[in-house]
């Protein structure tokens, strides 16, 4: 999928549902009056057509909050919209990546959990952004325990959208000329930054949607964990 703005492609996404019933991610892309873009990208915790339906309405949501106010405005929607479970304590969960793009600006990026932004500049390389909020991103960075065990604990997400506050969502930015790629995990944890990188270089002169396709594509199981919902949009710069 691809969207154009005054005959320029501005973004394209793609998702694909891994091993489970039904594709629980989703991703929301909206262009304000005011000539603003919002993008979210979201994974939802669970497998149901409720679980499916709650992200969509949810990426909806933030990505208008996100183009009107700004990346760390969208985690907050979705926090908001998330931090009530419900009286049976069910409600669903998630965690999501944000960013908001103004013309000749650098791009904002908010996130909660271990959704992903990348930038890639004109030559291909590709940079990480985000870190990963999960038990075992936690465990690697304070030391002290073996890799397997953290290695293992990054699946246990810490901070997602319902325990996000203003503390804890920070924002980052990227150089307005670079291309935003926003990830799911199933994308992050299958495909290692060689192997992104080589898909950016050979789709760098292609529309967006070419290189979202190819991440999505390219995603595949590691023999550790079952194939996850992936998904990728990737945005290009408002000059």
């Amino acid at each position: 999928m691809t969207t154009q703005v005054n005959g320029a492609a501005v973004f394209g996404a793609a998702g694909q549902r891994g091993e489970k019933d039904y594709y629980c991610d989703a991703y929301s892309v909206f262009r304000s009056a005011a000539g603003s873009v919002g993008a979210v990208v979201v994974d939802g915790v669970g497998d149901s057509e409720e679980i499916a339906r709650d992200m969509d309405r949810l990426a909806w949501a933030m990505s208008r909050t996100t183009a009107q106010r700004g990346s760390s405005a969208g985690i907050m929607a979705g926090h908001h919209l998330l931090v009530d479970r419900g009286a049976d304590g069910k409600g669903p969960s998630a965690v999501a990546v944000a960013a908001d793009l103004r013309p000749g600006r650098p791009t904002g990026v908010s996130w909660a959990g271990d959704c992903a932004a990348f930038g890639a500049n004109g030559k291909g390389g590709l940079t990480r952004y985000t870190d990963e909020q999960t038990v075992g991103e936690q465990l690697a960075r304070n030391g002290g325990v073996p890799f397997e065990v953290s290695e293992s604990h990054r699946n246990w997400v810490a901070l997602g959208l319902p325990e996000a506050s203003v503390w804890t969502v920070y924002r980052v930015e990227i150089p307005p000329e670079d291309t935003v790629i926003l990830l799911s995990d199933g994308i992050v944890d299958q495909l290692s930054p060689g192997e992104m990188d080589a898909l950016v270089r050979v789709n760098a002169e292609r529309p967006p949607r070419f290189l979202a396709q190819a991440l999505v594509d390219a995603a595949r199981p590691s023999g550790r964990r079952r194939r996850d919902d992936a998904t990728a949009v990737v945005l290009r710069p408002l000059m």
